[in-house]
């Protein structure tokens, strides 16, 4: 099994950048785990070739990604809905992440031991 975790970084040109940072060898397309915030919101955040994400690829840093099926609406990744109908049951395609980062601090940030429970 693969286990992944989002890195917030700055790159060289002041870029932010998130990286998806693998514990084990595994397979490139496996899903990363649903992230839990510290006030029990919930995304998933994915980035590879099948992803809208940027670059398009499985890679270690992008700058925009993919956020899906949030636990509730949340009005800042709004702007990327994919169907704003169903705003609990739908995807965010390229979410800029600055405002990945934005939604992480809302919610308290990343609760490391519930993201990764293997419940």
């Amino acid at each position: 099994m693969r286990w992944f975790y989002v890195v917030q970084k700055i790159n060289k040109m002041n870029i932010k950048e998130f990286s998806i940072v693998t514990f084990d060898e595994g397979n490139d397309y496996q899903r990363k785990p649903k992230i839990v915030c510290n006030d029990g919101f919930t995304m998933s955040v994915q980035g590879s070739t099948t992803h809208y994400c940027q670059p398009r690829d499985t890679v270690s840093h992008y700058l925009t990604m993919e956020i899906g099926f949030p636990s509730v609406k949340e009005e800042l990744i709004m702007p990327f809905v994919e169907d704003e109908t169903r705003p609990t049951d739908t995807v965010y395609a390229r979410v800029p992440c600055e405002i990945i980062d934005d939604v992480l601090k809302k919610h308290g940030g990343i609760n490391i031991e519930k993201t990764f429970s293997k419940k």
